[in-house]
């Protein structure tokens, strides 16, 4: 597959003794080919081509510093109380961008939100206690590693011996029959004759996934979307541009960072639905029924929480493609560490050695959240390979994922970034921008990296507010 795709651009475009430019060339590159190599299975048609620009990819890993409002005001990117603070034997990070992140770290520490108040405090702590106390409280933090002391941590250990992307074999063909989807009328459900099945597998129709001509090569998937932030919602987007029914879940009244709601969400309907009821939990289960595709981006312990384990899912959805992300993974002792992509950094070494490279005073991280953006676009291509071989031979199968696995392997491929390249300049992203419509207002904003030979990717729904459609896919609200 790979003769399908042709590279061009400079080697390096960001600066970082890691290799940024390389992973997002090599991560969006994947998502490009499992694209293409599934709308040539479903449309039964030769792969067709794909290209992609090195400074395109590598301008995707930064998009939101790129986005530009035209007549509105942006919010910051970050909470005025996140960032890195010295604490008594070191430096540690606080992720506050979330009022009730930053509400627990505030709690811990006794303190109202104010930066010199919050730094004056953190310098009395040992960084690993302070840790343990804000995600004991619900709070999101991390302790300033090295990659040695991370390689020695149970957790990372653990992941070390995993795969990058881990996938497990769910059901064979017994399960997911081979039947054309219509695409360009809405999807019926339709239950498959009963002879050879059990009882209760004879009362669950499954819609499924196969070949035949598509406007999109994604066009009537249906991708049930439980992630936030950066990594999933950047995966989801993907698949929303190439034609899949993308459903946000969110629950009543969560606020998302208003500059991930300008780019994130494009593409998708949103909705709120209380996980926590029994109507909702209800009404989640009826997605899952109607859903291809679930990605979520919740703690390894969050659905079977909700009632919705391991096993629950595969014995009632067995046709369902499962993609899960987290930011430590699902080891033992991972279960409370809330993580974002600048607080694995920090964790994991790589904040570390960007210190060391630059002799910076403090922690230095990659230009970009690099780990978010290429685990969202790993997730893409995975959700595709995976619907691939739902068509092929029926084989569905359980994807997970995590971005300190992700940044374990960015430090695998070496020290082979440029530290002396410049960031792009407005000269050099000019060309890589589009006008967009929001329900924000209009907004210049890096446009999808890559392209496909023949096909004509679409974010037609504008990117805007949580909760603003009903809770189902659109050929079942009718």
């Amino acid at each position: 597959m790979l003769d399908h795709l042709g590279v061009i651009g400079p080697r390096h475009c960001l600066p970082s003794p890691f290799d940024v430019t390389g992973l997002a060339v090599g991560s969006i590159g994947a998502a490009l080919l499992a694209v293409l190599e599934l709308g040539s299975v479903r449309a039964r048609t030769a792969v067709p081509s794909a290209s992609l620009h090195s400074l395109h990819a590598s301008l995707a890993f930064r998009s939101e510093h790129y986005l530009r409002p035209i007549g509105f005001e942006m919010a910051a990117l970050w909470d005025p109380i996140a960032g890195d603070y010295e604490c008594a034997d070191g430096f540690i990070r606080l992720h506050t961008n979330y009022a009730h992140h930053r509400d627990a770290a505030l709690r811990v520490l006794g303190v109202p939100a104010e930066r010199e108040a919050v730094a004056e405090v953190v310098r009395t702590w040992e960084g690993e206690r302070l840790e343990s106390e804000i995600r004991s409280g619900g709070g999101c933090a991390a302790v300033y590693r090295s990659a040695d002391q991370w390689s020695a941590h149970p957790i990372g250990r653990a992941l070390s011996t995993q795969l990058l992307v881990e996938r497990r074999l769910l059901s064979t063909r017994a399960h997911v029959e081979r039947r054309p989807l219509s695409t360009q009328t809405p999807v019926r459900m339709e239950s498959r004759a009963a002879e050879g099945r059990s009882g209760d597998e004879a009362n669950h129709p499954r819609r499924t996934v196969t070949e035949g001509r598509h406007a999109l090569p994604l066009s009537g998937i249906r991708v049930l979307d439980l992630t936030r932030v950066i990594a999933g919602p950047v995966g989801t987007r993907f698949l929303a541009a190439y034609g899949a029914d993308v459903l946000r879940i969110d629950p009543p009244g969560f606020e998302e960072h208003p500059v991930l709601l300008l780019d994130a969400t494009a593409g998708k309907r949103r909705a709120f639905l209380d996980l926590r009821t029994t109507a909702g939990k209800a009404t989640l289960a009826a997605l899952l029924e109607e859903a291809d595709v679930l990605v979520h981006g919740l703690r390894p312990d969050a659905l079977p929480r909700l009632g919705f384990d391991f096993e629950r899912l595969a014995r009632e959805f067995p046709h369902l493609v499962r993609i899960g992300l987290s930011a430590y993974g699902d080891e033992a002792g991972a279960s409370n560490w809330r993580g974002f992509d600048s607080l694995v950094q920090m964790a994991t070494g790589i904040a570390r050695r960007g210190q060391e490279v630059y002799a910076t005073p403090g922690p230095k991280p990659l230009p970009a959240q690099a780990l978010d953006y290429s685990t969202g676009y790993l997730a893409a291509a995975a959700t595709c390979r995976a619907l691939t071989d739902r068509i092929s031979d029926g084989a569905v199968t359980v994807t997970k994922m995590s971005l300190a696995r992700m940044a374990q392997h960015l430090a695998s491929l070496g020290e082979v970034g440029d530290v002396n390249v410049e960031l792009p300049s407005p000269t050099d992203i000019e060309p890589f921008l589009e006008n967009a419509e929001t329900q924000f207002g209009e907004v210049w904003r890096v446009r999808l990296p890559g392209s496909i030979d023949g096909v004509a990717p679409s974010l037609d729904i504008p990117a805007g507010p949580l909760g603003v459609d009903p809770p189902g896919f659109p050929d079942t609200l009718r």
